[in-house]
């Protein structure tokens, strides 16, 4: 019974710690005051604001608690539950936020030297990671749980008889006539995908399951369909989707020709692969080994049947600097459409100055109104603001 207290608190505290982690990540600054709400909530409730720091402080004391509190594995029934090692993940992400590139080495330690090495790996299979018959597998350290099991309405009110236990992201985001295509990639990714080919001089395996795009069949074998579309010329000149280039993880083409609201496929939040591209940052970011640091960056690669960095990338594997550089489109490549990316580009700089937005603008033309000091944060909501006056707004919304 105690035991299972535990559980049940270490659960709630891993919950709490990744929210604000998010929290702090999407909207904190140190310009700004956002509530922490450590109790239950009452009407009136005005919580007191803190800075970004403070709110990283406490998703890293929820985190820390949770690590403490979980166990290194579940049985069966209940797999995909928080585990000591994502929470420990998630502390890690909250340090490298914040620079703290040796308090996240040692965390992500446990997970690719220590203990909880034994529970973790790359699947052989990189496609593993996004299908629904290959979830909570060996490369998950954390995932969301779907399910189509209760296919009930997607909306609410009178309607929602039962909640909808389904992945919404495939039909928000297939192309037109599948879905309501609220986001496209860019075409730089494509790029960026063919710039190095496999030890079998082909394209990279991951472009294959990551974007639909014109021409997509000239560049892997059997790679004609989309849905109930094909990625012949004369189909994408007639439905206008020349140039366009669309999300493919997390749909659900791959078992049949349509999306909906109730797509099972779990949404994986950190892959074995991030950590292992995480600590390969920390190594390299606290002066470690560099050929460690490369060393755990092969071994993504590997996966996917890409030579090794020396191969095409050798300057990367002898000087540090040009080694994190490179480092940031290995884990575009690897992580490419999983939600890592705003983390990312904000941890390395490139928001907050006019040299590194030029950068992101040099490949993608959503930077071009983005503003320093301002987009590096998001807005807080209004009401937020008006209900609170311990909530202070993000400077210049």
């Amino acid at each position: 019974m105690q035991k299972q207290k535990e559980y049940v608190l270490g659960q709630a505290h891993f919950l709490r710690g990744m929210y604000y982690y998010y929290l702090a990540l999407l909207w904190g600054s140190e310009n700004t005051s956002l509530p922490i709400v450590l109790e239950p909530s009452t009407p009136g409730m005005q919580p007191e604001g803190h800075t970004e720091t403070e709110i990283f402080a406490q998703a890293i004391a929820d985190l820390t608690k949770a690590s403490e509190l979980l166990p290194e594995e579940w049985d069966n029934p209940n797999k995909g539950r928080a585990t000591k090692g994502a929470a420990f993940a998630f502390r890690a992400k909250c340090h490298m936020q914040q620079h703290k590139w040796t308090d996240a080495k040692n965390d992500l330690e446990w997970l690719v030297n220590g203990a909880g090495k034994k529970y973790y790996d790359l699947t052989a299979n990189y496609f593993d990671n996004f299908s629904k018959d290959k979830e909570n597998n060996q490369e998950s350290v954390f995932e969301i749980q779907y399910s189509d099991a209760n296919p009930a309405p997607a909306g609410d009110g009178d309607f929602a008889v039962e909640p909808n236990l389904g992945l919404n992201r495939g039909q928000f985001f297939a192309p037109p006539g599948i879905g309501w295509t609220d986001g496209e990639l860019r075409p730089w990714l494509i790029t960026e995908f063919k710039k190095e080919k496999d030890v079998n001089n082909e394209n990279d395996i991951r472009l294959r399951y990551t974007a639909f795009y014109s021409d997509m069949h000239l560049d892997f074998p059997n790679n004609t369909k989309i849905y109930s579309l094909t990625s012949n010329p004369e189909q994408w000149n007639k439905d206008n989707y020349r140039g366009r280039v669309f999300f493919r993880k997390y749909s659900s083409e791959y078992y049949r020709n349509y999306d909906d609201y109730y797509n099972p496929t779990n949404v994986r939040l950190i892959r074995y692969s991030d950590i292992l591209l995480m600590y390969a940052e920390c190594v390299a970011q606290s002066n470690g080994s560099l050929a460690e640091a490369v060393a755990l960056v092969d071994r993504v690669r590997a996966r996917v049947n890409m030579p090794k960095m020396a191969v095409n990338q050798t300057a990367a594997t002898t000087n540090r600097t040009t080694f994190l550089k490179r480092l940031q489109m290995e884990r575009l490549l690897e992580l490419a459409t999983e939600g890592h990316r705003w983390a990312d580009i904000k941890r390395w700089g490139l928001l907050d100055n006019q040299e590194g937005v030029n950068e992101l603008k040099s490949r993608d033309p959503d930077f071009e109104n983005f503003v320093v000091k301002k987009h590096r944060v998001l807005p807080i909501p209004s009401d937020e603001v008006n209900n609170n006056p311990n909530v202070k707004q993000n400077p210049n919304y």
